[in-house]
Formats: structure tokens, sequence, C-alpha cells
């Protein structure tokens, strides 16, 4: 009998040991599945990552939509803000998402350019940022001359009220960067409460580093500009299928004028194209060089001679044209000037971009302009050579 008690009490005992176990590796077995979620209690010093924030390094782009038909793209390299930013963060814009254009909102405070007497990579610029900064202090945009703009863009910016914005404008405080071609922080710090007036160059992807998905948008240009492009690199790819296409930009003209030199601008080498051209030689075994630039016959004399793979185009009458032209293929090396710098900008996906690194003369008047190392102005991955 007493036999018999000790074996039932012994089942007995297991059983509920047997329970237990199992209700303990359920509970674990919960348990980290809470711990992985972010949801559950932590271990003492455990890190946990929240599936609401971008791992370590990893790109981030996160969508805020604003209204109906208003979506807001805010692109965060590698998670993170450059190093100028302010901290602020708007999730307002006036991107029509149908059309990516640019909309201007006459309810909130402006922020008014007068565009430069430059060509149409200095007004690029000038669209890019001013767009940049509204966004960045909750304003909207107006801009006074805008005539260039409209004429090459497929999506013009969308002004409403013009006269209304015109009259504030005029009675804005004007505000100017202390540097042409780096970012200045300072236009972010002051008490801008009201109606300013900002110029002038603002040649630096800081200002619109938050737009600038939208912006590739943005700077589409007008049809019949990328039709005229467009037969040009086909007939090309027609010619030489299979072939990677790399740009190539060398602006002289005016930059070896003795005024411009004396200011310290610097004008690329053959040696400079010959150790571009091999950069790309020795990543890609079918591989052409499409050549823009306003001297046709010093890039045939130093670029084509000795180079099959070298292509020397001429010039449009267009620059649109000749920057969409650019734009399309696959990877760019260019060499100073913002002509240069958009058609970079505007090739799709992430191409690779060889610059002239030395394109300003150190300690001159014109290397005051830019950062070290010209950090505001070439975007960050570009190569310089």
């Amino acid at each position: 009998m007493f036999m018999i008690a000790g074996v039932l009490f012994l089942a007995l005992l297991c059983g509920a040991a047997v329970v237990f176990l199992c209700l303990m590796l359920q509970s674990n077995i919960a348990y980290n599945h809470l711990r992985h979620l972010g949801t559950g209690p932590r271990m003492r010093g455990e890190k946990v990552l929240s599936p609401q924030k971008p791992l370590p390094g990893a790109a981030s782009t996160t969508v805020h939509v604003q209204s109906p038909g208003v979506v807001v793209e805010l692109d965060r390299r590698n998670g993170s803000k450059p190093k100028h930013f302010t901290g602020r963060d708007k999730t307002t814009l006036f991107s029509n998402s149908s059309k990516s254009s640019f909309v201007s909102d006459p309810s909130k405070p402006v922020i008014c350019h007068t565009f430069s007497p430059g060509r149409l990579g200095n007004h690029l610029f000038e669209y890019a940022s001013i767009l940049g900064l509204a966004h960045k202090l909750n304003k909207t945009f107006f801009f006074e001359n805008d005539e260039d703009i409209q004429k090459v863009l497929k999506y013009p910016p969308v002004q409403n009220d013009r006269t209304e914005l015109k009259a504030r404008c005029h009675k804005a405080k004007r505000l100017e960067e202390r540097y042409l071609c780096r970012y200045d922080g300072n236009l972010l710090t002051q008490d801008l409460a009201g109606d300013y007036s900002i110029g002038t160059y603002l040649q630096s992807w800081v200002y619109f580093d938050e737009i600038r998905q939208e912006m590739k948008k943005a700077v589409t240009f007008a049809d019949g500009i990328v039709q005229n492009a467009t037969k040009v690199i086909d007939g090309l790819r027609k010619k030489y299928p299979n072939t990677i296409f790399v740009g190539v930009h060398n602006r002289r003209g005016d930059m070896t004028n003795k005024g411009f030199a004396s200011q310290g601008y610097v004008t690329a080498t053959p040696d400079f194209f010959k150790r571009a051209l091999t950069y790309f030689r020795s990543i890609f075994s079918r591989v052409k060089f499409i050549v823009l630039g306003d001297d046709e016959q010093w890039n045939k004399d130093n670029l084509h001679p000795v180079n099959d793979d070298v292509i020397v185009l001429k010039p449009s009458s267009s620059s649109a044209v000749d920057i969409q032209i650019l734009s399309l293929t696959d990877h760019m090396i260019r060499t100073v000037g913002t002509f240069g710098w958009w058609a970079a900008f505007k090739i799709p996906g992430t191409p690779t971009v060889v610059y002239l690194k030395d394109f300003v003369r150190k300690k001159s008047s014109l290397s005051k302009w830019y950062s070290e190392n010209a950090e505001d102005y070439m975007l960050p991955g570009w190569i310089g050579l």
C-alpha cells in the first residue's frame, strides 16, 4: 500500500514539474518575443532598438502627409541630419504629389528671392535652396523673376496670389548669406518670424537636403528639352549597345580669363582627365565618355586624339538640353561650375561622380566662398581627384 502511494506521489510530483517547466518555457518565449519587439522588460544593461528608429548606419525615409494630395518625403542620410542643421524639423511642404510642383501658401510668412544675373546652373541652386529654407522655417516662398525657371521646368513653381506676395516682399527685411558657396546656418538661427528676402547665390546642397528627393523630381525639365536630349543619347546607345556611358563636363571659356584666374578659378588639365578616365576604365570594360563643354576644340585636342572611347559633342544652343544630355548618362566627370553640378545631381539612382578636387586655388579670394574641402558644395559620396 505504502509503495503504491509512493509511486502515485512521485507521478504527481513529476507531472507538476512538467507543467511548471512548460509554463516557464512559454513565459520565456513570450518574454523574448516582447523584448525583441522592444515592448517588454529589459535585462540589465541590455540595449533595445526601437522599431520606430532606423538601425545605426541605415538610411531611412520618413513620409509625412500634410493634407490630401500633399506628401512630404524627408530623406535622412544614414539616419542622421547633416551637422549644420539647427534641429528644426518641419513636416509641412508644398509638393503636389501628382505633379511634383511646389505651391506657395500666402497664409504663411514668406521667404522672397530675386534670381541673380547668373545662368541656369546658378538659378537651379537658388531655386532649390529657397525652397529648402522655406521648408526648414515653415514658410512659403516667392520668386520675383522666375521666367527662366518657368520655361525650363516641367513642373514650375505655382505662386498663388502673386500681387499680394510681391507687395509683401517689397516690405520684407533683407538677409544675405555670408558665404556664396557654403551653408550659412546664420540664416536659420535669427528670429525670422515675419517675411524675409534672402539672397544671393545659396550654392550649398545642405539648404535643401531635407527635400533632396523632391528636388530631383522638381528639377525635371520640360518635355521638349527632354525629348531633344533623349534623341542624342538614344542614338549613341543604339550605336554602342551594352555600354556604360560616362558624361563629362568641362568648363573653360570665361574661367581662362585673367580676371577669373586672379580670383582663384582653376581649369582642368589634361592630366586630370587622364586620371578621371582611367578611373572609370578600371571599373567598366565597355565604357564611352560623352564630353560636353564650352570649348569643343580643346576637348577634341586633349581628350579625343588617342582615345576611341571618347565622344566629343558640339554644345547645343540650349544649356538646359546639354545639362539633360549629361544627366541621361550613367556616371559623371565634372570640373568646375554649377552646370556640371546639376547634370550630375539629375542622374537617376546613385551614380559615381568624379570631380576636379582642386577647382579653387588655395588661399585665394575665391577659396573663402567655400568650406574646407568644399564639403557643403560637393555632395557626399562624390569623389575628388
